[in-house]
């Protein structure tokens, strides 16, 4: 039997956030371990990988069990992917950009669920974790999301072991996290000790009163999952309140979204006009490099504006949302 320990380190009101300074972290296109953001809901508990178990409910074949002995012994996969956390659950509307790309090695969650069989009235899978405390004021026994099906059984998705090619820590989620690229990174729970097929969402408050977005569209409240993220960039380069030289300039940063990002405007202008940047394409689920070559005319002060589209059309907003338009200040002299 694994032993779990709640130690509860470096949160406040039961939501805790660790990230370097975005200097040392977005200027490579892999993000090391150490300068990716770490987020938690009920504090980190005190984890040890001997006994960890993984129980897999709810299966046309019953429930399997699988020991991170057993894990590793079963094919890995290693998938490329940017990780954004949604922003905090009571402000969901207040532009974060916590956010890295990373390489995930770990077991394909379809593989797992495959085993067990998945029965034809099965519509979501459950994920819960060990991490249990406060939040907002109510105590929860363990952090629980879902996921679709669909979802679920895509190969991306991983019961991941490492990150960066080394095991994950404790405070990373370890040693079993899921990792479901695409998806905000809510969706994938940390210090993973059970999995349920079911019929329906799970009736959490992580699934039913936070992490859901809300819109009154003709008149009723319209609740969509933070599931997909939503198109999303920022600018490396220049930093904002930067002085640059009056001389031809690149400037430079990552977009990103759950569909494949098509088109980065910049704006120099505070979003009065754009122009069209220049963007590679999408590595596997990674995130996408765009630049811009500016050449200042004149001296002043520049409000610079950062949109992407993705594929499907959906467009970065302007004011409001948690992937509102990354905006910038420089001055050139």
């Amino acid at each position: 039997m694994m032993e779990i320990k709640n130690k509860q380190v470096m949160k406040s009101n039961g939501f805790g956030l660790i990230q370097k300074h975005e200097k040392e972290i977005f200027r490579s296109f892999i993000t090391d371990e150490d300068g990716l953001y770490k987020v938690w809901h009920l504090g980190i508990p005190d984890t040890s990988t001997e006994g960890w178990q993984v129980a897999i409910e709810g299966g046309v074949d019953g429930t399997l069990t699988l020991t991170l002995k057993d894990l590793q012994e079963l094919e890995q996969t290693t998938v490329m992917s940017f990780q954004e956390c949604a922003g905090s659950p009571v402000f969901p509307d207040i532009p974060q950009r916590r956010v890295g790309n990373i390489v995930w090695e770990g077991v394909r969650l379809r593989d797992v669920l495959l085993q067990v069989g998945v029965g034809n009235n099965i519509k979501f899978i459950h994920s819960s974790g060990v991490d249990h405390g406060d939040f907002n004021g109510q105590h929860y026994e363990s952090y629980d999301k879902d996921l679709p099906l669909e979802m679920a059984l895509n190969d991306n998705v991983l019961l991941a072991l490492k990150i960066n090619g080394e095991p994950l820590s404790n405070s990373r989620g370890g040693p079993v996290r899921l990792i479901v690229p695409g998806y905000y990174g809510t969706n994938s729970t940390k210090w993973l000790n059970r999995l349920a097929l079911a019929e329906t969402r799970h009736n959490g408050d992580f699934t039913t009163r936070y992490y859901n977005d809300r819109e009154v569209i003709d008149g009723a409240e319209v609740l969509t999952p933070v599931w997909e993220i939503k198109p999303n960039s920022l600018l490396v380069f220049p930093e904002n309140g930067m002085h640059l030289p009056k001389e031809k300039q690149t400037l430079w940063g990552w977009a990103w979204g759950f569909h494949p990002i098509s088109k980065v405007e910049v704006s120099l202008n505070a979003g009065l006009t754009w122009q069209d940047a220049e963007i590679e394409s999408r590595d596997e689920n990674s995130w996408q490099r765009f630049s811009f070559e500016w050449e200042p005319h004149v001296i002043g002060e520049f409000h610079i504006v950062i949109r992407a589209s993705d594929r499907e059309g959906n467009v970065q907003p302007l004011l409001g949302k948690r992937n509102q338009v990354y905006r910038s200040i420089i001055f050139v002299s």
